[in-house]
């Protein structure tokens, strides 16, 4: 999901959502014009020679970024990782430090080894990252194994060097030369400022699910752990009840351990994927067990399947980024790719789950 926003800055960077090439035919000309005079090195000779206090260690610039953490920051520490824009995979961290209060500046040291963001104008180069906070359990400032990511910065934060005049195109934007924070998606780009950059810190979210049955068999409400399938025994359902023409399920809590997957090339260990239905009570315990039979599962209109996944807190900022920085309860469809509904998702209907024919 997150990744999807990476990529999408990274075509607002080279003009594609805009849909205009005169515009960026222009701004791309002026730059390369003024970076190609003859006189820019003149300059720089003059310039070099005459400060006389240059001498020792060069310092690293930085840029102060303040990060606004909503939720429970004690104990934490922020990273800033680079991500490339063409492939949202994670290429190198920059900083890292334990945060000291809940509107936490960071002096970042200003990024090396940019890239181009628009091939055709090569005076433009930046970064993309974005701010995770973790848990930093050793208080070393260092994200390490096993240290779970606790909340992700929704801007994206871009670094800019431009050589010559700044393209026209980007400062439409609102975009400066240096660092600038950036919410993004298909239709808009907000530019947020860099001293108030939100870092929310959310507690695990909950998921509902709700719909309708046409009461035709006397049927149970229940939900089925995938876990169980194929076992010995059901355990306990995280809910169980009476199935009427109208049903509704909520869920807020992590799931027991005999919900949780393990060893899994799909799902993180702790996930838990739960299937809601209706199942026939064979021996009238008003408990779900083996002696019972699952008759429908909950679907959409269309007839797509709809399950209940429990996603935990994760050390690996790629799954972290992929969801947004969210965890916890999320409705999702039954298919190969991850696909995740609004909550609450209202509509469903507990039947078959076949997609409806075509006329």
């Amino acid at each position: 999901m997150r990744r999807a926003t990476i990529l999408t800055l990274g075509l607002w960077l080279t003009g594609c959502p805009q849909g205009s090439t005169d515009d960026t035919d222009t701004d791309t000309t002026t730059p390369t014009e003024t970076a190609d005079t003859g006189d820019t090195d003149t300059t720089d000779t003059d310039t070099d020679t005459t400060p006389t206090g240059d001498t020792g260690t060069p310092t690293e610039p930085t840029s102060d970024l303040t990060f606004d953490l909503q939720g429970a920051w004690p104990g934490t520490a922020i990273n800033l990782t680079r991500f490339d824009p063409e492939s949202g995979a994670i290429l190198d961290e920059l900083a890292s430090e334990s945060v000291t209060s809940a509107l936490h500046t960071m002096a970042v040291p200003d990024p090396d080894g940019l890239v181009s963001l628009d091939k055709d104008d090569p005076n433009v180069r930046g970064a993309i990252y974005t701010a995770a906070a973790f848990a930093d359990d050793d208080s070393d400032g260092v994200h390490d194994p096993g240290e779970l990511y606790v909340g992700l910065a929704p801007p994206l934060l871009l670094f800019l060097e431009v050589d010559g005049a700044f393209p026209i195109d980007l400062a439409g934007l609102g975009l400066v030369e240096g660092w600038n924070a950036l919410l993004v998606d298909d239709k808009s780009l907000e530019v947020l400022p860099i001293d108030d950059i939100p870092l929310p810190l959310p507690e695990a979210s909950s998921a509902t699910v709700r719909g309708t049955y046409d009461e035709k068999a006397e049927l149970r409400l229940a939900t089925f752990p995938i876990t169980a399938f194929g076992q010995k025994s059901w355990p306990a359902a995280l809910v169980d009840d009476a199935l009427g023409a109208t049903w509704e399920i909520t869920v807020t809590d992590e799931p027991p351990l005999d919900h949780q997957i393990t060893g899994s090339p799909y799902f993180p260990d702790g996930s838990a994927v739960v299937l809601v239905g209706g199942y026939i009570d064979n021996d009238d315990d008003d408990t779900l067990t083996l002696a019972d039979t699952i008759a429908y599962t909950a679907c959409t209109p269309e007839g797509d399947q709809v399950s209940l996944t429990w996603l935990p807190q994760s050390d690996d900022l790629q799954v972290t980024v992929f969801l947004g920085g969210t965890w916890g309860w999320l409705v999702t469809l039954t298919e190969d790719d991850f696909i995740v509904l609004p909550s609450p998702a209202e509509g469903l209907v507990i039947g078959p789950c076949d997609p409806p024919k075509k006329p």
